[in-house]
């Protein structure tokens, strides 16, 4: 029994040869194009497990990560991606925080199994810095470097100063090591242990791969080096300095530790009363209707204005009128949840409202300039 395995061993040995040389030695192209099918198969049956016939799987054979970059995006891998915060303008951080989206998440939904796309934004930290005061100090001169937590990461209070280190660093300064001090007084280490810039344990530009970004509202991108007149921004993935104190959802001029202002007479409804409530969702419905009750030709206040019209920094309006980083008592609106269809569905809505006659109307009473808080008290 043993002879006869060692022979027909031999000579599947042998056939083996015959038909690789036969493979090798192909006459026309039909015989070339046999001895290709039969090169095929025979790679085939080596990677078969010779009990169970399944393919054996090697690590080998999978595709290096920088192959799998498609030529769409080779031009983004090498490092010419234009991020979004590219087109906010200038300003101070106060300023720019305020026109900065987070990075674009994308989730299952559990129940109907489809994909949702929502902004991981920074208001959150604006509302808590609001009502320490510090977004005041972020009009300053500085030079100072924001490292601001995204929303989802914000359970409880935060220290606002605690994220502002005294000077400027760019990502490239912060790769490179050391220590900084805070505007509280305190003193944090920045590293680059592996790929990602860490500041105490939280991560600059963290989440962020080239190859997958993407424009807009939609980029996955943690923003950085956000350039601004007094310093610069880093979006971070996780607070440094927590408190216990609840998020404040409107600041008052008690926890920004300066004396309440004298009271005035409140404003006046300018095209009548605010069509929706204050406290409403913010949303592409509320703010058309707001904008078919805006009269052009009264003052503009906190009842009367465009929502859709941006301020001299690109900045949209809260329910108030109010713009973040710019005017006195803004508040940070209650935003819709957003995925791609709404995203899509609200594209084609701007266009159609575009075509308004209001739509692009400038240099109206009830249009945007910069004096125009100049007579209100403070806003609802």
């Amino acid at each position: 029994m043993r002879s006869f395995l060692v022979v027909a061993g031999l000579a599947s040995v042998s056939h083996a040869r015959r038909v690789q040389t036969a493979i090798e030695q192909p006459e026309s192209s039909e015989e070339k194009s046999l001895a290709s099918m039969l090169l095929g198969f025979q790679a085939v049956r080596s990677n078969l497990n010779p009990q169970g016939g399944t393919p054996l799987a090697h690590e080998a054979v999978r595709a290096s990560p920088v192959h799998m970059i498609s030529a769409a995006n080779t031009k983004l891998a090498a490092g010419g991606v234009h991020h979004s915060w590219y087109d906010i303008g200038s300003g101070d951080i106060a300023t720019q925080l305020g026109k900065l989206t987070g990075p674009n998440v994308i989730k299952m939904d559990q129940a109907t199994r489809k994909m949702t796309m929502a902004n991981d934004n920074f208001n959150k930290f604006i509302a808590a810095a609001q009502s320490q005061g510090v977004m005041d100090l972020l009009k300053g001169p500085g030079q100072f470097t924001l490292l601001v937590p995204v929303d989802s990461s914000i359970t409880k209070g935060v220290d606002a100063k605690a994220h502002i280190l005294q000077g400027k660093y760019t990502l490239d300064d912060l790769a490179k090591g050391g220590s900084a001090q805070t505007l509280v007084g305190t003193t944090v280490e920045y590293s680059r242990p592996l790929k990602i810039v860490q500041v105490g344990y939280a991560s600059v530009k963290g989440l962020f791969n080239p190859a997958d970004h993407r424009e807009g509202k939609e980029s996955t991108a943690f923003p950085f080096d956000v350039e601004c007149t007094n310093g610069v921004i880093h979006a971070i993935d996780e607070p440094l300095v927590e408190t216990n104190e609840p998020i404040p959802s409107t600041p008052s001029a008690a926890a920004r530790g300066a004396p309440a202002p004298a009271a005035r007479a409140p404003a006046p409804a300018g095209g009548g009363a605010f069509p929706v409530a204050k406290d409403c969702v913010w949303d592409f419905h509320n703010k058309k209707i707001v904008f078919e009750a805006w009269d052009p030709e009264k003052t503009r206040d906190y009842n009367n204005f465009n929502p859709f019209e941006r301020n001299n920094e690109g900045s949209q309006a809260d329910q108030n009128g109010c713009f973040p980083g710019q005017s006195r008592g803004y508040k940070s609106p209650k935003r819709p949840n957003m995925n791609w269809d709404i995203m899509q569905a609200e594209k084609l809505l701007i266009e159609e409202i575009k075509k308004h006659p209001k739509y692009g109307i400038t240099g109206k009473p009830g249009n945007f300039k910069l004096s125009w808080q100049d007579n209100l008290g403070p806003p609802p």
